[in-house]
């Protein structure tokens, strides 16, 4: 059975629907409030939450409708391992759609260029040398996987860093209603190589495409084993 967030946290009194499309993180909706909420299961720290603030601001900036994350009634980002954030209306974005928020999705990428890594998190240029960040535990995987994603990660070295979204995929885009676009599910954020962002977006070789795969083993190595074996017989 799920768990399910003790809402009474944020003094709010509403029906709960359970969201697919989640693997790391369990995620539910309220139902019939005037502004729903969604509550998400976390591993971040409260340090890491607070960090992720004003970058969510610098995204906004640059153009993008960013869910505002709701304070419990203590003042806190995460009461007991759930967050709380506004519920975006809209309609998913098809695949094909996915490249005209490529201009929005630079702008905060230029904005956010100096913000310092967040709490907890790493890069893929850190893990050439430290062994664990974030959800990533190389000690837990094999030697030869270990080498095959740092080579990969290493033909990124001359890309420069800035902050990312971490999971810039169709099934984080909205499109709202007034056509505006919507990026969610910001528990990926860190700070990285563009390319981790763009790179999702439309060809961009087979070195990136490696990287972008090694990082996806490397985190759900220990979140999803089954998941993650899958992905390393293609690196």
């Amino acid at each position: 059975m799920k768990e399910i967030p003790s809402i009474k946290h944020w003094d709010v009194s509403a029906d709960l629907l359970a969201l697919g499309g989640g693997h790391r993180n369990i995620a539910y909706r309220t139902v019939g409030l005037r502004q729903d909420l969604v509550f998400k299961s976390t591993r971040r720290q409260p340090d890491a939450m607070e960090w992720l603030l004003p970058v969510q601001d610098l995204a906004r900036k640059a153009g993008l409708i960013v869910p505002h994350i709701v304070r419990s009634c203590s003042g806190n980002l995460v009461e007991a391992g759930w967050t709380c954030e506004e519920f975006v209306k809209g309609r998913p974005f098809a695949t094909n759609e996915a490249p005209c928020i490529r201009t929005k999705i630079e702008r905060f990428h230029s904005l956010a260029a100096r913000v310092p890594q967040r709490p907890g998190q790493v890069s893929a240029q850190d893990l050439l040398e430290a062994r664990h960040g974030g959800h990533i535990d190389l000690d837990t995987m094999p030697r030869r996987l270990v080498d095959s994603c740092r080579a990969s990660w290493r033909e990124l070295a001359r890309h420069p860093g800035t902050i990312v979204h971490g999971d810039f995929n169709p099934g984080n885009m909205i499109r709202c209603p007034n056509g505006d676009i919507a990026l969610i599910d910001w528990d990926e954020c860190r700070r990285d190589v563009s390319l981790f962002d763009t790179g999702q977006l439309d060809s961009t070789g087979p070195s990136v495409q490696r990287a972008l795969l090694a990082w996806e083993v490397a985190c759900s190595w220990k979140l999803e084993p089954d998941h993650a074996k899958d992905l390393a017989g293609m690196l």
